[in-house]
């Protein structure tokens, strides 16, 4: 009895090391809801001679970090900034 408790103690640990071991090597991941509203200034007039009416949209925006890059996902678009390399990466439109 005493070695099948210390089995099942083993097997346990093993378990725990293993999935706090997953944990440790994901990378954190931010997700914003944005909200923006545009308006013209007033005074200004815009280069086509029309006035644009005020807009406002919502989206989400995502952020990975990583060890040597970071992935921002917005309106369908994802742009990698590889800080390895000192570049900027856009990937473009994401499948659905």
């Amino acid at each position: 009895m005493h070695d099948r408790k210390a089995r099942l103690r083993m097997l346990l640990i093993g378990i725990c090391s293993f999935s706090f071991g997953i944990s440790v090597v994901a990378q954190p991941q931010l997700t914003f809801d944005v909200t923006s509203h545009r308006e013209s200034l007033k005074g200004v007039q815009p280069a086509s001679g029309k006035s644009a009416a005020p807009s406002e949209e919502s989206y989400p925006l995502t952020v990975v970090l990583a060890h040597q890059y970071l992935s921002v996902e917005s309106k369908g678009e994802r742009t990698l900034y590889d800080f390895a390399n000192a570049r900027m990466l856009p990937v473009g439109p994401l499948p659905i």
